[in-house]
């Protein structure tokens, strides 16, 4: 039979197993929420809003935690409020399991795609991705805009980089499998050649508020489970 006394240190140390287990699920959640959900304005968790919506970053911050961080993108009446960071061509998809503190999180944190990395935002089409958490968060008000009431209603997104402000507005919005690299063509080889893949895009579009082709697009994607087993939202804005 087992003693009264071994009984017991078998019991202390499950509970101790238990409150070790009970801490490391605990600091994970914390993690992904921090992930989840950054401040602009760094360890201040309260943010200073200026006459137009946008939020004050703390760039030092930001770029003392990663230098990769180049803008941040804020949706007015969404909870979309987060960093985001460059992809590089070494390791183009890092971004989608690392979060912007370069920890593994399921979380990811929004990226420039390492096509746009020579011409960053000036690329004629720069395309951001961004996951589609279950606790909507990160991109997720993203795969709603198939919804053109919802695209019209929250047709503002403030994008940001260190000393430029943007204020875009969504022109369309697109589901396609995730089967297709429609959500990756970063490269044209002239403005006529941008301008014929836009109307292209226009076309095809679940939601069309305005189609006329701008000088420069900013392409929002993020993942949908809708129509196939697997599929983006793809969400144009501009100026």
């Amino acid at each position: 039979m087992i003693s009264h006394k071994v009984k017991s240190r078998i019991a202390m140390g499950i509970c101790g197993i238990l409150l070790v287990a009970a801490g490391i699920l605990g600091f994970t959640l914390w993690s992904m929420e921090q992930a989840g959900n950054p401040s602009p304005g760094g360890q201040a968790r309260e943010v200073s809003l200026d006459p137009y919506g946008f939020p004050e970053v703390d760039w030092d911050y930001w770029k003392s935690v990663n230098p990769d961080v180049i803008g941040w993108v804020t949706v007015p009446g969404t909870n979309i409020d987060s960093p985001i960071v460059q992809a590089h061509s070494d390791d183009p998809e890092y971004y989608l399991h690392h979060d912007v503190y370069g920890k593994y999180n399921v979380y990811g944190c929004p990226y420039l795609d390492a096509g746009c990395e020579a011409a960053g935002f000036k690329s004629y089409n720069s395309v951001i991705f961004g996951h589609h958490m279950n606790d909507q968060t990160v991109f997720s008000a993203f795969s709603k805009y198939t919804d053109a009431a919802f695209a019209k209603e929250n047709g503002k997104v403030l994008l940001q980089m260190p000393g430029e402000k943007h204020i875009l507005s969504v022109k369309l919005a697109e589901m396609i499998n995730a089967g297709t690299d429609r959500s990756k063509r970063t490269s044209f080889t002239d403005t006529a050649d941008f301008g014929r893949w836009y109307a292209e895009r226009a076309q095809s579009a679940d939601v069309v508020i305005d189609s006329s082709v701008p000088s420069r697009n900013y392409t929002f994607v993020t993942c949908s489970y809708n129509r196939w087993k697997n599929e983006r939202t793809l969400v144009f804005a501009s100026e």
